[in-house]
């Protein structure tokens, strides 16, 4: 098969459940910032993120390793291996989960009062719960992105948390008109680690069903190629958290509220990468394997085509009815506008070029990736010291700006000298000319008052659709066409 139209074929399908995701993801955080508040949205936002990071630590690097491992020893067939590090991994992360969850414990206090300023709920017991679920929820994606299992990969991995945490609050309405975040934080838990459990025996069959062979297999040295990854893991967390938990930590809650609606519209932007991600590592694993460096070319200059042509549009779209979308949250979220457009910028940097990452770590030079992690975080670190207190949110978004910025210039570098990866940037060139006459004529015509602005809106989106088709090449509109036509069939 051409290898565009693997990865086509193979993200369509990823992409729709994607977006159901994310839709998910919208219509949690919607709820809680309309039922709660601005300062219990920004105790949600800093229990999230807080969790989030700590998954770096707790999953030791196999969220990316096992993708690699996976995908070789799928190649070869050689399911006792994949039997044996599937097995190892899920012990590891169990064990250091219980370790982080103990030290959560210990201090929850202080947690407590520093980022929190003393909020009455328990948020040592469920940022570790949050926690153990989404480490187990990235690891069995791993596997599964490793085994090619794309559909179910994009399940687990983007849709299965938001829609039980969704579902979870539907059941504690049904309690109470207004619930205590605690019973939602508990039922959401709760319901995850049921699924998970569920899983982990589902996954543990399949892999023992294909493993026909009894003889001991040969010891992997899993730890030697998680420990960069690792580390790599740990510090890009950091990095895309810093931003919340150093404003929890400078400023308010309800900072923090308002930072995390402009960043809940900015993530729109990870989308594509999100759809393309699962289809595409193992494809960079297995072309790298059989030394196919023009194909490696070609897989990232497309990855770089497809997401210019969601990213320029949104991008303008948010630039004229952000404020729109942001009030949906609630009146006091408006004032995050400024906030958004920063973090939009800095989403765009990191979906064009985030492909970056997967292209060292899936061909054998994660420790290439860990090093320019590691002076981005110091970078980010810096910047958010010195901006948060003068600046707040504004300032937070500005620091995470500039590093994401300087940390994707440095992977684009150490790509193309590498890997001997030649970047086309036409795309890019030809999308800004067409985009930012229409950004500027329909923020012209939104200044001017005279239609509601989902009409402009609606307006705005037809036209970029039309730009985009005509912006893509011919295979790209027969392979689009014939996806459209085997959607329609289905249904």
């Amino acid at each position: 098969m051409n290898i565009k139209k693997e990865l086509f074929s193979g993200s369509l399908s990823v992409s729709i459940i994607t977006f159901i995701g994310h839709i998910f993801t919208a219509i949690l955080k919607i709820s809680i910032s309309r039922l709660y508040g601005v300062e219990v949205f920004g105790v949600f936002t800093l229990i999230n993120v807080t969790s989030r990071f700590l998954v770096s630590f707790v999953q030791l690097g196999y969220h990316q390793s096992m993708v690699y491992f996976v995908s070789k020893y799928h190649r070869l067939n050689e399911w006792g291996k994949i039997s044996k590090i599937f097995k190892k991994g899920i012990l590891g992360i169990i064990v250091s989960s219980i370790l982080m969850t103990i030290v959560l414990f210990i201090f929850k206090t202080e947690l407590n009062q520093i980022y929190f300023k003393n909020n009455n709920i328990n948020v040592g017991m469920y940022i570790a719960g949050i926690m153990f679920v989404i480490a187990i929820n990235n690891y069995i994606s791993a596997i599964l992105k490793g085994m090619k299992k794309h559909k179910e990969q994009a399940v687990i991995f983007t849709s299965l948390y938001p829609i039980i945490m969704v579902l979870s609050l539907i059941i504690s309405l049904n309690q109470d008109k207004k619930p205590q975040i605690e019973v939602f934080y508990f039922n959401g838990i709760l319901l995850n680690c049921i699924a998970l459990i569920i899983l982990i025996f589902w996954l543990n069959k399949k892999i023992d069903k294909k493993f026909i062979s009894k003889k001991e297999t040969p010891g992997i040295n899993l730890t030697e190629y998680s420990v960069p990854v690792w580390i790599s893991s740990v510090l890009r967390s950091g990095i895309g958290k810093a931003d919340r938990i150093m404003l929890g930590y400078f400023a308010s809650t309800d900072q923090v509220g308002v930072y995390g609606a402009g960043l809940t519209l900015s993530v729109l932007f990870s989308f594509p990468l999100k759809s393309l991600k699962p289809v595409l590592e193992p494809m960079i694993v297995n072309n790298f394997k059989d030394s196919k460096i023009a194909n490696l070319n070609i897989l990232f200059n497309t990855i770089i085509r497809w997401t210019s042509f969601y990213v320029f549009p949104i991008f303008g779209f948010l630039i004229c009815f952000g404020i729109n979308l942001l009030q949906i949250f609630g009146k006091d979220f408006s004032s995050g506008f400024s906030i958004m457009l920063v973090l939009c910028l800095s989403q765009i940097i990191t979906t064009i070029f985030g492909a970056t990452e997967s292209f060292l770590n899936m061909t054998e030079k994660p420790k290439t990736n860990m090093k320019i992690i590691i002076a981005g975080a110091v970078i980010t670190i810096l910047l958010n010291i010195l901006l948060i207190p003068i600046y707040g949110g504004f300032g937070a978004a500005i620091g995470t700006c500039i590093s994401l910025f300087i940390i994707n210039l440095l992977r684009l570098k150490a790509v193309k000298k590498l890997l001997k990866i030649e970047i086309d940037y036409s795309i890019l060139l030809s999308l800004s000319l067409k985009f930012i006459p229409l950004l500027t004529l329909f923020n012209y015509i939104e200044n001017l008052n005279i239609l509601d602005w989902y009409y402009l809106a609606l307006s705005y989106l037809s036209i970029s659709i039309i730009f985009i088709y005509f912006s893509i090449s011919k295979t790209e509109k027969k392979s689009v066409k014939k996806y459209l036509y085997n959607l329609k069939s289905n249904f």
